[in-house]
């Protein structure tokens, strides 16, 4: 379990149990889903669920050929609205 769960609100999940859980309603109740075939029969798949504006969890992981989705990692998101820094940019 990951301590930076705390960063978006979730310190209070303490065991394995309720994590699985989390992740198992971001899995089941995602707001946006990416799946990018790059092998036959096998699909990398990206679970995003909301918990506030602008950020939330986001699980990553493998759909099979029956689409059994199989997590391998997952983490915070949370998404900037503004513009922090400012480059040139030179072209040879």
């Amino acid at each position: 379990m990951h301590q930076y769960l705390k960063a978006i609100g979730f310190g209070n999940i303490r065991t394995r149990k309720e994590l699985r859980k989390l992740l198992g309603d971001v899995e089941n109740r995602f707001t946006h889903q990416t799946i990018v075939s790059y092998k036959p029969g096998e699909d990398f798949c990206e679970y995003q669920k909301a918990y506030g504006e602008y950020m939330g969890i986001t699980v990553c992981g493998e759909l099979d050929e029956e689409e059994i989705f199989d997590a391998a990692y997952y983490f915070p998101y949370f998404e900037g609205s503004g513009i922090t820094t400012y480059a040139d940019v030179t072209i040879e």
